[in-house]
This record gives C-alpha cells, structure tokens and sequence, in this order.
C-alpha cells in the first residue's frame, strides 16, 4: 500500500473531527499511553510494533507499541508517550508527526491507555532498549487490512458488558489484546467502509 501525503492529512482531519472517547481516571486505574508509530516506506505505510522482552516488568514477551505508564511529569498523554518512545527506541520526539490521539481505553491490567498516532520517516536509526525490547518491527500497514488474519474472542465481562479480545495472526505471530485493540480502532477510523 504506498499512501501519500494526502491520504495523512486525511487521517489527520478524521482524527480531528470526530468525538473522542476520553474516559476519567478512577481509582485502581494506572493512567498510560502508546505512541501508533507509522513509519513512511518507499514501499508504503508499515505498522512499528515492539516484542518486548521476557523480563521487563508487564507485558512480558507480548509485542506492544511503544509506551507505558505516565509519569508525574508528563503534561499528557502526548508527552507520555513521545517520552517512553524515546526511553525504548531513541525515537525523537521533533521526528514525530502526530496525527491525533484515539480513545481511550482501559487494558485489563487496569492500564487507562491514551494512543497516540504518527508517522515518522523511513529508515529510522531507532536504537531499541536492550532490558525491554527484545525485536523491532516493521509490519505493512495493508496486512492489517486482511479480514482473514483478524478475530475477537469474548474473554468474560468488564462493567457487565463482554469484554472482547482482539488478534491479529500474522505468519505465526500473533499481536492481541490491547495493542491489536488500537490497531483495529486505527484501521477502522483511517479506512472507513473498506471491506474486511
């Protein structure tokens, strides 16, 4: 999928012009945000996704896009998750072109998780952290796309409705949970009536 200039500004301007769904912090909650990092290939969009490493301290062996918990000085959840991407991947923040954020969303590991979507250019000297990044990658935006590779499972109830879990199998690896979550509300919101 090779998407121009044009086809960002449009993702942008969706972002911008819908309602987003902010939901309050609450007791229990630990507030946090990922960066969606597109990178902007020859070849076209490509999804960077991180396997993180067995011995971090959540999310252990999961892949996840950059981020994490918010610190005291984090003004919001932008800041928050230009810093972790720059903590985990050396990822400078004035190299981010930030598209806007998507809802909110509360993991079950209590995380209340802001994701924040942008592109960066291609190649990228990335510099992952060895003690939390196990793999870097570089996944076409277009796979995504494929109904085929994508399915929910009902994993019981969150606030009395069904909690639905989200993967994504790619070739062996399966992305899930509240990263593939974001994926799917991402490719919903920039491909609006695509079939899937």
């Amino acid at each position: 999928m090779n998407v121009g200039p044009e086809w960002i500004e449009q993702v942008r301007a969706a972002i911008a012009a819908r309602t987003r769904h902010e939901i309050a912090l609450a007791d229990g909650l630990t507030r946090a945000a990922v960066l969606v990092p597109l990178m902007r290939a020859a070849d076209g969009l490509r999804l960077l996704l991180t396997l993180r490493t067995e011995w971090v301290g959540t999310h252990k062996g999961q892949i996840s896009f950059p981020g994490g918990k918010t610190d005291p000085g984090d003004a919001n959840p932008l800041a928050t998750a230009l810093r972790e991407a720059h903590e985990e991947l050396a990822i400078q923040p004035e190299d981010v072109d930030v598209l806007g954020a998507l809802d909110d969303s509360i993991t079950i590991t209590d995380f209340l998780v802001t994701p924040i979507v942008g592109t960066l250019p291609h190649p990228y000297p990335y510099l992952p952290r060895a003690d939390e990044i196990a793999q870097v990658m570089e996944i076409p935006l277009a796979r995504f796309l494929d109904a085929s590779i994508h399915r929910t499972e009902e994993r019981g109830t969150r606030n009395g409705a069904p909690h639905l879990v989200h993967f994504y199998d790619l070739d062996g690896t399966v992305v899930w949970g509240a990263t593939a979550r974001f994926i799917h509300a991402f490719v919903e919101l920039a491909f609006p009536g695509q079939p899937r």
